[in-house]
């Protein structure tokens, strides 16, 4: 059985997460304690094209504190790649965000539909084994369009 897409984002954000944590070092842990005070001193950088977006969304278009939060979570999810635009406000509304929330992210994130149902497309070539009418069925499912759906079916080959 394959897991979720929720299992294998929540699995993906707990690995990042502990790779974060244990590559911290402090002098106690054998880490330097120059290399820790150094990180502390820098400037904070962006981290993500999801931070910009909640930002610039925030500024441009006087967000609400949930919208753009929703933006941000809708980039993250959209650089792991694979949504559709009714999957992506599924998604949303598992993680707690309000449809109406979950609807301004979607319409506010910069994202190309087709570059998602190639990858959808991909990640499902690599695990199973589909005719190209199986596919376009499974991603119409997803929530692609018949024409996104396509593509994506066109673009690994079938």
């Amino acid at each position: 059985m394959f897991p979720t897409r929720t299992q294998s984002l929540g699995a993906a954000v707990t690995i990042a997460v502990a790779g974060l944590v244990a590559g911290c070092g402090s002098a106690d842990d054998g880490g330097s304690a120059e290399t820790a005070d150094a990180v502390v001193s820098e400037p904070a950088a962006k981290e993500s094209p999801a931070e910009d977006a909640q930002e610039s969304d925030a500024e441009d278009d006087d967000a609400t504190v949930a919208q753009a939060n929703a933006v941000a979570s809708a980039q993250s999810y959209l650089e792991m790649g694979g949504f559709s635009k009714s999957g992506l406000m599924d998604q949303l509304e598992f993680e707690g965000y309000s449809k109406a929330d979950a609807k301004y992210a979607v319409a506010h994130v910069d994202v190309d539909w087709d570059e998602q149902a190639e990858i959808a497309a991909k990640n499902y070539m690599d695990t199973q084994s589909f005719s190209r009418s199986g596919l376009v069925d499974q991603l119409e499912f997803d929530g692609f369009t018949a024409k996104q759906a396509e593509h994506g079916a066109d673009s690994v080959g079938l």
